[in-house]
């Protein structure tokens, strides 16, 4: 054999036997596979591509992604319980990659970033806050290390975007191990990492993850003055078989008032991939066929749905929704018969404390406001207004005056009547100033929504102000922390 051929042939086996992060076609292929939820496959090439590369640790941090998602989507106490022994072996392993690795600082961050998203769905917020430090730590130094490196510019987009959502109450803590960031500096983070993939087909792997991100933070903190509609076209294009990317597309559909090309996109799902089960779908398709008024589809999926989660978050207003189901085809007794399944376990999701405010309210809802509500969140706003145009006001208590006057607003608002939709907002304001539902405090926001619309900066963060001054209970964490987001940015543009 030549002799440089044979130095060259033991220094290659040298460098392979030790710790390394290359993306290699079948690393490149298992992420692809990770991120379109189809785990078995994954776990496969993973296995088989281990056998003649098992130093490359990319295949650590993949199945450490795989156990992420696992739990981000089923919830399930016990899959997270046996997962959560994966990790420090993980680490230790990633440890070994040398110093001069980018992927090295950059893998230690995302499984701490990972573990900490996922023990926030179980409740240990101290571990969870400890793994956040790290992940923000690792990351920062990777970035001071190897500031080209345009990884970094992802996982710093998406924790910045979260520090910005933390609540008042904790600020302190955040300027005390002096952490900072805001959901406007990770949306513009992940913008142009995202932007900058476009030239690099070494990272191109990560526009999945970086459009995930992404939807991931405009599905909570969407405001009517940010366009959807690149962001939506983005996802559908990216990779027709992602289904997580196939529920970020439903989601942001569902939440701009989309639903028939919602209820789209779920015929489009292929059934033959073997997708790990995502039974939070049935939930969001149930809401698309209710706000549609196709009340038995919406039953079937709810129950379904039931039955079959894991977890916790969404089952308190699944079972409110059947009752609305029954309720909307005329049986009080059977809706009054769904709320006594509604159990005593709490949720922080604002939509279920919501459901069990109704439950323990034990009266008729009205279903003229019910049928409004749902009409608009599909985006039916013409059958929306008709309902409450319509509706006989004699009848209607304090509070549902309030509501009327509110969901008026919001459809004014959505079909760009904006005096209309100005004046209804106000009117809501001082009707529900003692009321403890969303009604007043929502309308502050939106309010201060169309006051940037129309470049009327002074207004909106009069409107903004008003809104965190508010006290009420249904949502109003969620409400405020837009709110404060809106006022950093406008205040951080003079």
């Amino acid at each position: 054999m030549n002799r440089w051929l044979f130095i060259f042939l033991i220094s290659a086996q040298n460098l392979w036997s030790q710790p390394h992060a290359r993306l290699t076609p079948e690393v490149l292929q298992s992420y692809n596979l990770v991120f379109s939820l189809r785990f078995q496959e994954a776990e496969t090439l993973i296995a088989e591509g281990k056998k003649s590369d098992n130093q490359n640790l990319q295949y650590t941090y993949l199945e450490n992604y795989i156990d992420y998602l696992s739990l981000f989507i089923s919830e399930d106490v016990h899959t997270f319980e046996t997962l959560s022994n994966n990790k420090s072996d993980r680490l230790s392993q990633v440890e070994l990659l040398p110093k001069s690795e980018p992927f090295r600082l950059f893998i230690i961050a995302n499984i701490n970033l990972q573990w900490a998203l996922s023990r926030l769905k179980f409740g240990e917020y101290s571990t969870a806050g400890l793994e956040f430090i790290r992940a923000y730590r690792a990351i920062e130094e990777n970035q001071q290390q190897f500031p080209d490196f345009l990884p970094n510019q992802i996982t710093l987009g998406a924790i910045h975007a979260m520090i910005g959502v933390v609540p008042d109450k904790y600020q302190w803590m955040l300027k005390i191990i002096n952490l900072s960031g805001s959901v406007a500096q990770g949306k513009q983070e992940l913008s142009q990492a995202l932007e900058l993939t476009n030239n690099n087909k070494q990272y191109k792997m990560f526009r999945q993850e970086i459009l995930f991100y992404l939807a991931l933070i405009n599905m909570n903190f969407y405001d009517k003055t940010t366009s959807l509609d690149t962001l939506k076209q983005l996802l559908v294009e990216e990779n027709p078989d992602n289904l997580l990317l196939k529920y970020m597309t439903i989601n942001l559909l569902m939440r701009t008032g989309k639903n028939d090309a919602a209820l789209e996109a779920f015929s489009s799902i292929d059934s033959l991939n073997q997708y790990y089960p995502f039974y939070y779908l049935e939930y969001l398709k149930a809401e698309c066929y209710l706000r549609r008024m196709d009340l038995p589809n919406a039953s079937d999926s709810y129950q379904d749905f039931i039955q079959n989660f894991a977890g916790t978050n969404y089952l308190t207003d699944a079972h409110r929704k059947l009752a609305w189901c029954s309720l909307l085809a005329g049986d009080t007794t059977a809706y009054f018969a769904h709320l006594t399944e509604i159990t005593t376990s709490e949720t922080e999701v604002g939509i279920d404390k919501e459901a069990k405010r109704e439950a323990q309210q034990k009266t008729v809802p009205n279903v003229s406001l019910i049928k409004s509500r749902l009409l608009f969140d599909g985006g039916y706003y013409h059958k929306a207004y008709s309902e409450l145009i319509e509706m006989n006001l004699t009848k209607l208590t304090n509070e549902q005056k309030l509501e009327r006057e509110y969901r008026l607003a919001r459809i004014y608002d959505k079909t760009e009547q904006w005096q209309k939709a100005i004046t209804a907002y106000r009117k809501t304001m001082a009707m529900g100033k003692t009321s403890q539902n969303y009604f007043a405090g929502n309308s502050a926001l939106l309010l201060g929504n169309i006051f940037e619309i129309k470049a009327d900066t002074l207004s909106a963060i009069q409107a903004y102000e008003q809104c965190l001054d508010m006290e009420f209970e249904v949502y109003r964490n969620s409400i405020q922390t837009k709110a404060r987001q809106q006022l950093k940015k406008l205040k951080s543009q003079n």
